[in-house]
C-alpha cells in the first residue's frame, strides 16, 4: 500500500505543518493574484466583522475569508446566489489543511442563471431547486450572463 514506484528513493517525511506551509507557498508562487467568478453560498458575517463563504460553479468551490477591511469596503451584501467575481490570493489555512481564498476585494458580475427546465432563474422554490441541483452538481446546465467562451480544462500555465 505505501511501496514507492521508485525503487529505492524514500518520499521525504514531512511534519504536517510543514507541508501544509510548502503546499501554501506553491499555491501563492503559481497562482497569486487570482481572480475567479462564481457563485456565493454559505455567505455569513462574524462579530469581527470578517466574512465567510464559498465560491462555486458546477465543477467545484473554494471556501473564501475575506477580512473586515476588504469587507467594509464592498458596495453591496452579498447574498447567496449571487454571482460575484472575486480577487485575492490562494493559500492552504493551516488549521484545517483546507484550501482557501482571502478575498480582497469583490464585485457583481450579474445573476448566476440555471437554464434546466425543472428550475428556471425565478426566485422562490424554483430558485431553490435550482440551488440544490448546482450544489450536487445536477445542473448541467449552469452558466453565467455574458459569458460563452468555454472554461480551459488547466488552469493557465500547467501541463
Amino acid at each position: 500500500m505505501f511501496e514507492s514506484q521508485n525503487v529505492g528513493l524514500e518520499p521525504h517525511v514531512w511534519d504536517v505543518g510543514a507541508l501544509c506551509r510548502a503546499i501554501s507557498d506553491a499555491l501563492q508562487a503559481r497562482f497569486n493574484p487570482v481572480a475567479v467568478r462564481g457563485e456565493i453560498s454559505g455567505f455569513s458575517r462574524a462579530a469581527s466583522g470578517h466574512c465567510y463563504f464559498s465560491i462555486k460553479d458546477p465543477q467545484g468551490q473554494i471556501r473564501c475569508a475575506m477580512f473586515k477591511r476588504a469587507a467594509s469596503q464592498m458596495d453591496f451584501s452579498p447574498r447567496d446566489g449571487e454571482l460575484v467575481e472575486v480577487r485575492g490570493r490562494l493559500g492552504v489555512y493551516e488549521a484545517r489543511g483546507d484550501l482557501q481564498l482571502v478575498v480582497e476585494s469583490m464585485q457583481r458580475a450579474g445573476r448566476g442563471r440555471c437554464s434546466s427546465s425543472s428550475c428556471g432563474s425565478r426566485p422562490g422554490s424554483k430558485r431553490k431547486a435550482c440551488s440544490t441541483a448546482l450544489a450536487s452538481g445536477n445542473c448541467r446546465s449552469f452558466r453565467a450572463p455574458s459569458v460563452s467562451s468555454p472554461r480551459p480544462a488547466r488552469p493557465p500555465g500547467t501541463t
